[in-house]
């Protein structure tokens, strides 16, 4: 490398004249050179030449240096073809220069990265920037040691924001030189977001190195990862790749990165939250929560290994008994001083947001509870005792007259300080304000309602208490063990004895039960005395074996004995002072975590209970939707039925009527016509009589039809259109049965069969206007061209102008009016009256359907609205069935939380089973 450095810097030459006179030119040095070594036999002039190459390229001589070094013929002619392409590129004949350095052969590094380096710059010059990208980038790989190479490369890339090669490069050269300075310039990468884009598993072999080098700045690096990974697409596989590098690796422990162990707390928090499916979670977080233990101190891997624990409870199999036991170790060695009750109620909270995004509904009085729990500034006492009425009258002495506690009735009341006087029902549905004995007495059917009533009270608020009272709860019978929900909402029982039998064996009995069950209840006791002053011994002994007794069972109770001598004032001072005495708070805020969570517990799995029901509703609304649908369709079709019925009577009652006219018609007609021969006499004007008798028979038939024929058919229009009316009303009879039935099925008034009884009015006013007027076209009876007719009709013309027997004549007309049968005339009659109910007729069918067209549309609606919904219900159905990690997934991480918080509220456990 030293030789090749006098190479690289063109001073080569230096070498050549170095026992050469310095006051002379360098030039003529070398001209001098090369003449002597000229005349020698067998001269070597390369190096020479090399040389005076070099001196004229730096005299900017690039044409003679060019000249000089195109003779090279020794091991420097890749040097020489090299500072060749050097003065093309000083003369801006890139395209020769580019065409040299890639003719050149060599196996120097050196010389292969110099000419690496001036492609790179040749290729700027030229704006062909793929090509210099590419050249900076062999050079970086031929030789990243070389002078300037990774700082070129670096300007370069940032220069281009080429962001993915200038992080890698940091990436490599921080691996290479194990500098902090390129780990610097990779965390501003990464604090800018080049790094975003990059898999999280490219980073950890340089990481490793870090680690080795400076704690310090492998966790701010980390931090800068996790923080720029958090709304990636990639953050789940950071937090699994970095999670096993920290399992991998061996720490100083004098090192503690609590920044990092906090970004962890609060990333498994965020994941808890049910944002991400279970079996995208399972891959991550068991290392994950090993890697934090492994890293966490103090207070951070108390909260770590009860999140540890309680993964391990959900999918044991994601841990093994080496890190379990490790966890509970650091459980039951770590002091936790830090109040976890809100972050308890944020998994109440995460409970509630599950149940309104899958429009379920959570048990009012369990949100109550676990609200009232929450409320850690107020101690809450409950009252027991084997006499309601002592219970009664004590609650009634401290909240004075304004209520009567013998007025409630619920199995859990709770009595509190309030600025104004209320009374509040909580059911499962919600709170609901108590304002008369109705109220309550409404309110108050279902067991698990509770009485929450609120008084402006001295007591209550002076000393932070309130009073617990199970009305209906059993306290003698120690057999009934089951005790009312609420029994958690107490953080104390002071329990009331009889002075005439106190602490009876029932007594106690029910009082191990309960502490039993409820180990963290605290009991203490007290006995109301009647005595007077002068039974002061005997006070003393009974007070005295009764605490013997207790103490036998109940070591850590005290017994608080008055006497109805003591005032009002001073007997609830002694009683706040004994209850605040014999208290730890401390204690009993700590209980209210694990009540809590009890709780929450509760609301989870009424959460799951009520999804499992609505799955079997949803099947069941769909089976009962598709029986309603078939009914419903079934239904158009016997409408239809119904309506074509109803046509066809109802078209053939106005048929009958039709019939029975033209019968008569037929039958009275002819009988007219032939009487209309009285018109013929003897003096009768021949010549006219087929007109005066076609006259005069058109007049008596038109008299007929309007004063017989007309009120016949008026009659029977009003008979038939009653007649329809009585038919239409059966149907919308049958159709209002169907409406009930229809919604009593579907649960809701949602079909109105409802007929059209218009088309009545319509057929009175059409009937009344074609009856009101009648004006039949005259009827060519007489001179119809029949051959008899056309006979008779010339014989008159004929005899009219010749000398005639007139009464002959007459005669033979009377005989032909009288023996023609008229039925053609009859036909052509009864056509043109029933001409002008034509179209009346032919619109019965078609206002028939007009009646009965609404009740079609409103079930075919009710159909289609039904059908809807069933396909609404059956996807999501379908979805609940074939996706159940949509609800249980997050209802299962949530399941976790409660597990973990139910770990660290059980510590203190652990800390004295370790002992």
């Amino acid at each position: 490398m030293a030789n090749e450095e006098s190479l690289i810097q063109k001073i080569y030459y230096e070498k050549i004249l170095k026992d050469a006179d310095e006051k002379v030119y360098p030039v003529k040095a070398l001209g001098d050179l090369y003449f002597n070594e000229s005349k020698k036999d067998l001269p070597e002039l390369s190096n020479i030449r090399f040389a005076q190459g070099e001196v004229y390229f730096h005299n900017s001589d690039f044409e003679t240096a060019i000249f000089k070094w195109e003779n090279i013929q020794n091991e420097l002619e890749p040097w020489a073809k090299k500072n060749m392409a050097d003065a093309y590129f000083e003369l801006d004949l890139l395209e020769t220069a580019e065409n040299l350095y890639q003719s050149i052969k060599t196996d120097s590094i050196n010389l292969n990265t110099e000419i690496t380096l001036q492609l790179f710059g040749l290729y700027l010059a030229m704006q062909r920037i793929e090509e210099a990208d590419q050249m900076i980038k062999n050079a970086v790989i031929l030789n990243p040691g070389y002078p300037n190479v990774t700082k070129l490369a670096r300007a370069f890339f940032e220069e281009q924001q080429d962001w993915n090669s200038a992080v890698e490069l940091a990436v490599n050269e921080a691996t290479r030189t194990r500098s902090l300075q390129w780990f610097k310039v990779l965390n501003m990468y990464i604090e800018k977001g080049y790094t975003k884009s990059m898999k999280p598993a490219y980073f950890m072999p340089s990481l490793i190195v870090l680690a080795e080098l400076d704690m310090d700045e492998y966790e701010t690096i980390i931090v800068q990862f996790w923080l720029s990974y958090e709304e990636e697409g990639a953050y789940l596989s950071w937090i699994k790749e970095i999670s096993q590098l920290i399992l991998q690796q061996d720490f100083n422990h004098e090192y503690t990165m609590q920044r990092l162990s906090v970004l962890f707390q609060k990333t498994y928090i965020e994941l808890m939250k049910g944002n991400y499916y279970v079996t995208t979670l399972e891959p991550v977080i068991p290392n994950m929560l090993k890697s934090w233990m492994k890293i966490a101190e103090s207070s951070n891997a108390f909260y770590a290994s009860a999140s540890l624990l309680a993964w391990a409870d959900n999918f044991p199999s994601t841990m093994e008994e080496e890190d379990i036991g490790k966890a509970e170790f650091i459980l039951a060695n770590t002091y936790y001083d830090k109040s976890i009750m809100l972050e308890i109620l944020d998994i109440f909270n995460a409970i509630q947001e599950k149940a309104n995004d899958h429009q379920l509904e959570i048990d009012q009085t369990l949100t109550w509870l676990i609200n009232n729990i929450a409320d850690v500034d107020t101690q809450r006492i409950l009252l027991g005792g084997d006499s309601e009425r002592i219970e009664t009258g004590l609650i009634a002495s401290i909240v004075g007259n304004n209520f009567n506690p013998s007025q409630l009735n619920a199995e859990t009341i709770l009595y509190r300080h309030g600025f104004d006087t209320s009374v509040q029902g909580i059911t499962e549905t919600g709170t609901i304000p108590v304002n008369s004995q109705l109220d309550l007495d409404e309110i108050t059917t279902s067991p698990k309602t509770i009485i929450d009533v609120a008084i402006s009270n001295p007591f209550f608020d002076k000393n932070k208490l309130a009073f617990v009272n199970f009305p209906h709860f059993n306290w003698k019978n120690a057999e009934q063990n089951e005790v009312p929900g609420a029994m958690r909402l107490a953080d104390r029982l002071l329990f009331i004895l009889n002075e005439n039998a106190p602490f009876t064996n029932n007594e106690r009995a029910k009082l191990l039960m309960i502490k039993e069950q409820f180990p963290e209840m605290h009991i203490d006791f007290i006995l109301k005395l009647s005595y007077t002053s002068g039974d002061d011994q005997e006070v003393r002994n009974l007070v005295t074996e009764t605490e013997k007794r207790i103490h036998i069972y109940f070591p850590e109770s005290q017994l608080l004995a008055y006497s109805n001598e003591l005032d009002q004032v001073n007997e609830w001072d002694t009683l706040a002072e004994f209850l605040l005495d014999n208290t730890k708070k401390e204690n009993w805020q700590q209980t209210r975590t694990s009540k809590a969570l009890f709780f929450i517990r509760q609301a989870l799995n009424h959460l799951l209970q009520q999804q499992v029901k609505i799955e079997q509703e949803l099947a069941e609304t769909i089976e009962h939707e598709e029986d309603s649908l078939s009914k419903l369709q079934g239904s158009i079709h016997q409408l239809q039925d119904m309506e074509d019925d109803k046509i066809r009577i109802i078209r053939e009652a106005y048929q009958a009527i039709k019939v029975e006219i033209q019968t008569d018609l037929a039958k009275n007609i002819p009988v007219i016509l032939k009487k209309s021969s009285e018109i013929v006499k003897e003096d009768s004007d021949f010549r006219r009589i087929h007109l005066d008798l076609n006259e005069e028979m058109n007049k008596r038939i038109n008299h007929y039809l309007q004063n017989n024929v007309m009120p016949i058919y008026i009659s029977s229009l009003q008979d038939w259109i009653a007649y329809a009316q009585t038919e239409l009303t059966i149907s919308q009879e049958h159709l209002s049965e169907w409406e009930n039935s229809f919604n009593t099925m579907l649960g809701e008034d949602r079909v109105r069969l409802v007929c059209d009884f218009q088309i009545l009015n319509d057929w009175q006013r059409d009937a009344g206007r074609m009856t009101s007027t009648f004006d039949m076209e005259k009827e060519n009876i007489i001179l119809r061209r029949t051959p008899s007719q056309v006979l008779l009709k010339g014989a008159g013309k004929l005899f009219g102008v010749i000398p005639k027997n007139n009464a002959v004549l007459a005669n033979a007309y009377k005989s032909f009016i009288e023996n023609e049968n008229y039925q053609e005339a009859t036909e052509s009659i009864s056509k043109k009256f029933f001409r002008q109910f034509e179209l009346f007729e032919k619109a019965i069918a078609r206002d028939t359907h007009l009646f009965f067209r609404e009740a079609f549309s409103e079930l075919k609606q009710a159909v289609d609205d039904l059908y809807d919904e069933m396909q609404i219900n059956q996807s999501n159905l379908e979805k609940m069935k074939s996706t159940p990690e949509v609800f249980r997934d997050p209802l299962t991480l949530i399941e976790v939380r409660i597990h973990q918080y139910e770990w660290m509220s059980h510590a203190d456990q652990l800390k004295i089973e370790s002992h």
